[in-house]
Formats: C-alpha cells, sequence, structure tokens
C-alpha cells in the first residue's frame, strides 16, 4: 500500500523532481559577442568565460555573431531559449544601435549580471591651451571648437554632443578620421582643437607631452589621470564610456540568474581576469560593476545616446 501510495504520489506531480534550476548548469555556456577574434571584445569574453567554466564546473564557447554593431548578435539571442545557457556581451555599440532603433531587442529584454571592463571617453587638448577645465569649457560658450572624432553618429560623436550641449556651450564642430592615430596627429597638428578618445588611443603623446587629457567624459575618474576632473565634477551631467557587460535574455530563472549574477562577479574576481584588465591598462575598481550598475548604466546610456542622435537628425 506504502509503495502505491508513492507512486500514485508521484504521478501526481505531488513529489517533486529536480527543478532545472537545481540543474543547472549541465551542459556548455555560450558566451555570445558581436565582433571577430582577437578584438577588445572577443579578449574580454574569453578572460571571463575561463574562469567562468571553472566555477561552474561546464564548459564555456565563445560565439561570434557579426553585423550591424550588435544587430545581428541581438537577434541571435532574440531567438534563443531564456535558459541561462547564452551570456551575451553586450556593449556601447549595442547602446546605439537600440537607441536607433536597429535591434531585435531593447534594453527591458535583457537580465543584467555585471559590468566587465569600462574604459572612459577623455577630452584631450594641446597641453598649455588651457590651464584648467574650466577654462576649457568657457572658451566654447561663444565660440564652437573643431572636434577630431572617429564616426559619426558614433559614441565619439555623442560625447561632444553631451558634453557642450548639457554644459551650455556651442555645439561643436566634429571632424571624422579614420581612427584614433589620425584624430591625435591632427590634435597635434593643430588641424583640431579637442580629440575625443580612450586613454589607450592616446598613452604614448601624453607620455610625451604633446596632448593632455582635460576632462573625463565618464562617471568616476580615471585612475591614469587621477588629477583630472570628470564633466559631472565640473557641473556638467554627461558621462559615456567605452563599456562592456554581461547579460542573459529577460525571462530566464531568477534562480539561474543569481546562479550566474554570482559566478559572474567572482569570475571577473580571478587572477585571469585581473590580469586581463591590467594588460589593458584597466583598473578593476572603476571596470568592474554590479548587476544593478550595469543594468542602470546601460539603459540611461541608451537614453542619452537615443536623445542626441534624435537633436543630431541622426534618427527621427
Amino acid at each position: 500500500m506504502k509503495n502505491f501510495t508513492l507512486v500514485m504520489a508521484a504521478t501526481l506531480g505531488l513529489i517533486a523532481g529536480p527543478t532545472l534550476a537545481q540543474e543547472y548548469p549541465s551542459r556548455t555556456i555560450e558566451v555570445l559577442i558581436h565582433s571577430g577574434a582577437g578584438g577588445g571584445t572577443d579578449m574580454n569574453a574569453r578572460a571571463l568565460a575561463a574562469p567562468l567554466g571553472k566555477i561552474l564546473g561546464v564548459n564555456t564557447a565563445v560565439i561570434s555573431r557579426k553585423g550591424g554593431a550588435g544587430a545581428v548578435a541581438m537577434e541571435y539571442l532574440a531567438d534563443t531559449e531564456a535558459d541561462g545557457y547564452t551570456l551575451s556581451m553586450i556593449t556601447i555599440g549595442h547602446a546605439g544601435t537600440i537607441a536607433r532603433g536597429a535591434a531585435a531587442m531593447d534594453t527591458s529584454d535583457f537580465v543584467y549580471l555585471g559590468r566587465g571592463t569600462s574604459e572612459p571617453q577623455v577630452l584631450y587638448t594641446s597641453c598649455g591651451r588651457f590651464d584648467t577645465a574650466a577654462d576649457f569649457v568657457a572658451a566654447q560658450k561663444d565660440e564652437s571648437l573643431i572636434y577630431g572624432i572617429t564616426s559619426v553618429g558614433g559614441v565619439d560623436d555623442i560625447t561632444a554632443f553631451l558634453f557642450t550641449e548639457r554644459g551650455g556651450m556651442q555645439p561643436p564642430r566634429a571632424v571624422p578620421f579614420e581612427s584614433g592615430g589620425e584624430v591625435v596627429t591632427n590634435l597635434i597638428a593643430g588641424n583640431v582643437d579637442v580629440a575625443v578618445l580612450n586613454p589607450g588611443e592616446a598613452s604614448v603623446q601624453v607620455g610625451t607631452g604633446e596632448i593632455c587629457p582635460t576632462v573625463v567624459v565618464a562617471p568616476a575618474r580615471f585612475s591614469g589621470y587621477p588629477d583630472v576632473p570628470t564633466a559631472r565634477d565640473i557641473g556638467i551631467n554627461a558621462a559615456l564610456s567605452t563599456v562592456r557587460g554581461f547579460a542573459v535574455k529577460a525571462g530566464t530563472d531568477p534562480e539561474i540568474v543569481a546562479i550566474l549574477e554570482k559566478a559572474v562577479a567572482e569570475a571577473m574576481d580571478s587572477e585571469e581576469y585581473r590580469a586581463f584588465l591590467d594588460s589593458q591598462g584597466l583598473d578593476y575598481d572603476t571596470s568592474v560593476g554590479t548587476a544593478a550598475e550595469w543594468e542602470k548604466e546601460f539603459t540611461t546610456m541608451v537614453s542619452d545616446m537615443r536623445a542626441a542622435m534624435t537633436a543630431l537628425g541622426y534618427i527621427q
């Protein structure tokens, strides 16, 4: 009679088997990127994937779906199951694509796990031209300066616009170049007044004293330039960084999300991941962010970029 009762209980679902979260993970976890092998995004994904696999006890595989500044990768993610087996690296490039309305997903379609890197946007000028950041701002109240950028409608262009617009300055005269190196060359030559760059693109010329960081347009001061103020330090609410972080598809079991969030944080605190940050000249404290911080930053970034693109006439 006892055995009959047990069989009936199991049949009726009264004896619960293991849940998906209790079995998770049981197979390879994919880390989805939107760029090719060897670039910063690929290296960042691999630096996270290796320790993550060890922590969770499964294999990890970095897969690439290139095209459309993240649009193709987001379409791929949108078509996957929300089961925690596909982690997506999302970046400022994805933010721009979402802002333009060119993506299969929106900010609410992600569950955020943590920020992996944050490389600030910095405004550089010729050393000695401006004594302070305040002088730099004051010079643009009545006259536009020429900003060297790497792409129209990209993060450099949006950075220049947001900084000047929110600082009550004259609109920048943005001039695009093929690369950050060309922007640096033209700043040194005097063809542009301001260069919008990441620190890595300007490290040599800053070291030789040819150009100087004037304002960091990022949420926090850059450890490499501890004395250089952020835009917010001088009263301008503008902050954009070249950021990369991790997310899964919305709808993923909250218990699985909790497992992943904890594992991703632990992986980013590993020796392997810290060594990757060091190799990129990045600081752990200003690069790595919690899931909540990453969600707030990414959604704000999309909102800011959408507003800027609309004002610049890139979208209607």
